[in-house]
């Protein structure tokens, strides 16, 4: 998932404490972990062996359960045990790497569809304003981006958008951008600048290392003495490509035709 070109930010915090939680309950008890996240998850002591499940409960995969019944009690339990100590200390290194925590991720959880009906998010949104200060720098906006999302909530336009939730989150933002009123005016101008605002934070560095890879696909070795300037000219050109879903589909515009034909000169 998060290797993805397209912004997924928005899930980051969710799955980055399912994941956690996920590694707990392999060998921890269910009522310790429960549906804990954020700062309580990482308060949970995987030191402690009153929060461990017996060894032979632990949720080892079947096949190593299958595996473990042609080896001796003894060999078996030294076995389990080494189990344990590989997912405890799995488990504390994600408790303090991954940003489980982190308030901005948390908040960014406003920007999924399904966000608009909880009852959180009029104040989660407000939150976010105030993380993003450098876009929302005034009074005014935080206000207004908070009386659209009250419209939001309650505007029947939105409910047209539902079986997008699970498509391109870009797509269900620009579509929200769109939404007009009986004045022919946009309805929410300025939720939708902090939804494609939020959607620049990066989830990881899947697409830099991937731009990294197409910069080393064009210089081959016949092609090793290339300018700067050429290189960006044609990264312009299969950007553009890609993002429009074909050669076809590219709309031909002056700097699309000067990139081409410096390009093609080279």
């Amino acid at each position: 998932m998060f290797q993805s070109s397209q912004p997924v930010v928005h899930v980051l915090y969710q799955k980055a404490n399912e994941l956690v939680r996920q590694c707990m309950l392999l060998f921890m008890k269910p009522d310790v972990v429960a549906e804990k996240e954020g700062h309580d998850l990482t308060e949970v002591n995987c030191e402690q062996s009153k929060n461990w499940l017996e060894s032979g409960r632990m949720a080892i995969g079947s096949g190593t359960k299958r595996a473990l019944k042609s080896v001796p009690d003894s060999k078996r339990k030294e076995i389990l045990l080494a189990v344990r100590a590989c997912l405890k200390i799995t488990t504390v290194y994600l408790q303090q790497h991954l940003p489980i925590s982190n308030p901005d991720l948390r908040d960014l959880q406003c920007l999924h569809p399904l966000a608009r009906k909880h009852a959180t998010g009029r104040a989660t949104v407000e939150r976010l304003c105030h993380h993003l200060k450098k876009m929302s720098k005034t009074d005014v906006f935080v206000d207004r981006v908070d009386a659209e999302w009250l419209l939001c909530m309650a505007s029947k336009e939105m409910d047209a958008f539902i079986p997008q939730i699970t498509a391109d989150i870009c797509s269900y933002w620009n579509n929200v951008s769109e939404v007009i009123d009986v004045t022919g005016c946009k309805m929410f101008p300025h939720l939708s600048r902090l939804a494609n605002a939020s959607l620049t934070i990066s989830h990881g560095n899947a697409v830099a290392m991937h731009g990294f890879s197409v910069n080393t696909a064009l210089l081959s070795k016949d092609r090793m003495s290339l300018d700067e300037t050429t290189i960006q000219a044609l990264r312009l050109v299969k950007e553009t490509i890609r993002l429009h879903g074909g050669p076809a589909a590219v709309p031909v515009t002056r700097s699309m035709i000067t990139a081409v034909r410096h390009a093609h000169s080279k």
